[in-house]
């Protein structure tokens, strides 16, 4: 008796495992196979990462530049987990150098991948949300990936995080990546927390500041201060609010509707969220009650920060009242809902995706070729120039030797013109210089008499 009650105790922990770890897409989209046939392309095998990597740092030390194919070669052989900061390095000064325009999708693919499968995810976060220094970008594959990653190990703050990524690149179009958005977002919503903490620095009280330690600068102008509202945005309940505003406004039905609301509440855009619930109960549509109870703490929490839109925001409350007494607010889970959805277009779109995404290798290893073989010979169309000038100064110069004394006169002419001493004014205007006589006597001094 024992022992079977042992074995159901460790069959519903496995159980209780596998569903906490289960994923969300299957096995077969990460195209492991297809992804690793890169390797088998003889231009990689024939490349040394250590030795490639020092090539790359001597381009940019000596000539502020290397060419995006160098460092897409560099980031698609890197195996070693030590070789990201490395990767991160070059990303960086490539991004910084007039080729930044010369970086690859499939570099940045690569790249993605590499911190995935090596679980640095912090450190890819950092890169992506830093698109300034590194212009590194998501596609529609690796976006999914993250958020099956994230969602996989129940992460919602992470996976929300990828979707406020997505929403900044204002592209929704693939189905999965919208469901498992929005998904990510509305679980973030239930219980939201800050992404990362920030180090505070410590306060100085003015008597505490020493003037002689002050530095002043000159700068040529002020820049005035412009809040863009989109790439400028910081805050995570104003990303993850405006993503769920975003996706809300792609899907007419009640689901939708709930997510503008939640979206403009957590936002902070009060005056749309009034206009929003005003039009819904005109035309009488409805929403989910869902958005009732996450919105409660953002209430609260705004009417203590912005005591100017308290008035405001009791409307809002006065107009969901409002509709929760004309039934307009339904009882189904709207997060629930989100999920079954998102299953739904994993399983319709998914093999459709790893299909797609197996002919993107494909062209991407045509691609590479080619831009191998036109980086190789541009590399050798510049030897060719340098070796080309530095015989002919060769020439020039055996030439000078040979006919030296031919060209002799020519030469001392040509020295003379070279190095004719010419007299400047205090102004800069060139003086020629005067004839001077010998028999000119100064006035104050008289000529002795000859004897």
């Amino acid at each position: 008796m024992f022992n079977v009650v042992k074995t159901l105790k460790c069959i519903s922990r496995n159980v209780q495992l596998k569903s906490f770890y289960r994923n969300y897409l299957s096995s077969a989209y990460k195209c492991q196979d297809a992804w690793n046939q890169r390797l088998e392309s003889p231009f990689l095998k024939k490349v040394n990462g250590t030795d490639l990597f020092f090539d790359l740092e001597n381009q940019f030390q000596k000539h502020g530049k290397a060419h995006g194919i160098d460092i897409d070669i560099f980031t698609n052989i890197a195996a070693e987990p030590e070789r990201s900061d490395e990767i991160e390095d070059l990303l960086h000064k490539l991004r910084l150098s007039p080729e930044a325009c010369s970086l690859l999708p499939s570099t940045q693919h690569a790249f993605i991948r590499f911190l995935v499968e090596n679980d640095k995810t912090d450190d890819l976060l950092r890169v992506l949300d830093d698109r300034l220094n590194y212009g590194v970008f998501m596609d529609n594959y690796t976006c999914i990936l993250l958020l099956n990653k994230f969602l996989k190990e129940n992460n919602f703050k992470d996976s929300a995080r990828v979707a406020s990524f997505q929403m900044l690149q204002e592209d929704f179009s693939h189905p999965m990546v919208k469901f498992m958005c929005l998904y990510a977002c509305l679980k973030y919503s239930e219980s939201p927390s800050p992404w990362a903490e920030e180090a505070k620095p410590e306060s100085e009280s003015a008597e505490d500041i020493d003037e002689d330690e002050i530095i002043k600068l000159r700068v040529p102008y002020i820049r005035n201060y412009y809040f863009d509202d989109h790439f400028d945005l910081r805050i995570p309940s104003h990303l993850v609010g405006k993503t769920l505003w975003m996706i809300g406004c792609e899907l007419p039905d009640a689901v939708g509707y709930t997510c503008q609301i939640i979206g403009l509440g957590m936002y902070n855009k009060w005056d749309r969220l009034k206009s929003l619930i005003e039009e819904l109960l005109e035309s009488n549509q409805s929403a989910h009650r869902n958005c009732l109870s996450i919105l409660t703490s953002t209430f609260n929490n705004a009417k203590q920060n912005t005591p100017d839109n308290i008035g405001l925001i009791e409307e809002v409350e006065k107009l969901l009242g409002k509709m929760d007494s004309q039934n307009q607010l339904l009882q189904d889970d709207v997060v629930e809902i989100a999920k079954n959805q998102m299953l739904e277009n994993i399983k319709t779109h998914e093999k459709s995706t790893i299909g797609s995404q197996v002919q993107i290798y494909a062209e991407w290893e045509k691609q590479r070729e080619k831009l191998i073989n036109e980086h190789i010979d541009m590399l050798k169309r510049d030897r060719m120039v340098e070796e080309i000038e530095e015989a002919k100064r060769e020439m020039q110069e055996t030439e000078e030797e040979l006919f030296f004394f031919d060209n002799e006169d020519k030469l001392d002419l040509l020295i003379e013109h070279k190095y004719k001493p010419r007299f400047v004014t205090w102004r800069g205007y060139i003086k020629k210089k005067r004839d001077t006589n010998v028999e000119y006597v100064p006035p104050e001094i008289q000529k002795r008499r000859e004897n």
